[in-house]
């Protein structure tokens, strides 16, 4: 077996390796990761902006009457709603592949029109229709619509899926409802009463069966979905689930308050005034302790709050120009990016400070926004790399479906593994913040990891970068 040496030494070459593989297409397209997306409404452009340095590198048509956006897991691609109203006649989800900034054939819903909220959770992409009052889901794979469900809510119009795809809420802005969607084991079992018939107030029978491939295995207990309908406010609209899972806070944009909703007794526990008017987004703080609620309000006074959600304090109002729309927060909970509609421009919060630090000066009228990083790791999309005239092949994890590939470097078997985001250490922080992590092994071991093209051996000093 080689010595530790001669690994260091394999790892050390292997840089220009690491470059190579997480490098990927998103330095040739010049698009930055991470990213932030900003829909420009009255253009009907997406704009591309490196947070760098604050400049839009590059617009893409969006198609008509953008508001929403998502993107995939691997940050490839973007998905934006194009609504138009409720009883409009669009019925498209436009797509736009980010890496090569262009435009792809865009979804058609048929039947299924005013789309609006966006969510994507287990690899597809879940929407609201606000004309038919329903949820939907997409395949990407099949390229087909897989699974509907009625809300029987007027103008359902944002939506947000849980990580394990068994709870699923929706705001319904005309009904002035959130509704909390949750698959559940039939009552009584077999084919009994239906679900909703001893439930909680506002409780509807489940509408459809589960969603093709969350349901039970062959064999398996039957499943099916309860939907909760809990009266709200005027204008429910933002709405948040806290990142414990245990509280929905809801915007109510004509009363000028947020209803808190205990998500286990699906019950509203408190309803908080708030100094904003025409409350429009509402998002929490990574670590669950601060709300930010944007308000479309134009006129003198705060269009957006920050709200502490242990106190239920106000702790800072902003005055930001004009009415305020979209928020997205950076995963490392830092600072927010909130859409100034009324003004064409995004105002950056420091989170720590609460100070606005600076601003993105964008196209007409920004809305939807959102913060993508590149996931690519291992080469774009690559079932094998090439090294010294050799093929490895590229595979994914089993459990973390993480890109990794076994190679041979200077007679030194080796193994590169994309950095796992979600652990604690600061090479996962790295990745989590849109840094290109790539982990190396020997024998089992690591032994060392490319950050961004740097080399850090293991055990030499402390961490010290070649």
């Amino acid at each position: 077996m080689h010595s530790m040496k001669s690994a260091r030494s394999s790892i050390w070459r292997t840089a220009v390796l690491g470059v190579l593989l997480l490098g990927a297409n998103f330095t040739a397209a010049q698009t930055p990761s991470p990213a932030l997306l900003v829909l420009e409404k009255s253009d009907n452009s997406l704009a591309i902006v490196d947070p760098a340095n604050l400049r839009i590198v590059a617009r893409v048509p969006a198609g008509p009457d953008p508001h929403e956006i998502v993107t995939s897991a691997d940050g490839k691609l973007a998905y934006i709603s194009n609504y138009g109203g409720s009883d409009s006649v669009l019925n498209t989800i436009s797509v736009v592949d980010l890496g090569a900034q262009k435009a792809l054939p865009p979804i058609h819903l048929g039947a299924l029109r005013s789309a609006h909220g966006l969510s994507f959770a287990g690899g597809k992409l879940y929407f609201t229709a606000e004309t038919n009052k329903i949820i939907g889901r997409y395949d990407p794979a099949t390229q087909s619509v897989d699974w509907v469900l009625g809300t029987g809510q007027d103008r359902t119009h944002m939506v947000a899926v849980n990580e394990s795809l068994d709870r699923i809420v929706t705001s319904n802005v005309g009904s002035g409802t959130i509704s909390i969607i949750e698959q559940v084991s039939p009552s009584g079992g077999g084919f009994g009463p239906p679900l909703g018939s001893n439930g909680p107030t506002g409780s509807a029978p489940p509408a459809g069966g589960p969603p093709p491939g969350t349901g039970s295995p062959p064999g398996g207990p039957r499943k099916t979905w309860r939907v909760t309908n809990v009266p709200a406010g005027h204008g429910a609209e933002g709405f948040d689930v806290s990142p414990n899972g245990k509280e929905i806070w809801a915007a109510n944009a004509q009363d000028a308050t947020v209803t808190i909703i205990d998500v286990a007794s699906k019950r509203v526990t408190q309803t908080l005034p708030i100094s904003l008017r025409g409350a429009n987004r509402l998002k929490f703080t990574p670590d669950g302790k601060r709300v930010l609620i944007s308000g479309l309000g134009a006129e003198a006074g705060s269009n957006l709050v920050v709200l502490d959600a242990g106190t239920r304090k106000e702790a800072k109002q902003f005055n930001l120009g004009g009415g305020a729309a979209g928020i997205v927060i950076v995963p490392d909970g830092s600072r927010a990016y909130v859409a100034v509609s009324g003004k064409d421009k995004v105002a950056v919060v420091d989170l720590k400070t609460l100070e606005v630090s600076g601003f993105v000066s964008t196209g007409r009228q920004p809305d939807g926004l959102a913060w993508v990083v590149w996931r690519g790791a291992l080469v774009d999309g690559a079932a094998e790399v090439e090294l010294d005239g050799q093929r490895f092949p590229v595979r994914e994890t089993l459990r973390k479906q993480l890109r990794e590939v076994d190679f041979v470097f200077e007679g030194q078997p080796l193994r590169g593994l994309e950095q796992n985001p979600k652990t604690e250490s600061r090479w996962a922080q790295l990745a989590k913040a849109g840094h290109k992590v790539m982990q190396f092994l020997s024998a089992g071991r690591y032994i060392g990891n490319v950050v961004d093209g740097k080399v850090t051996i293991y055990g030499e000093g402390k961490g010290a970068e070649r």
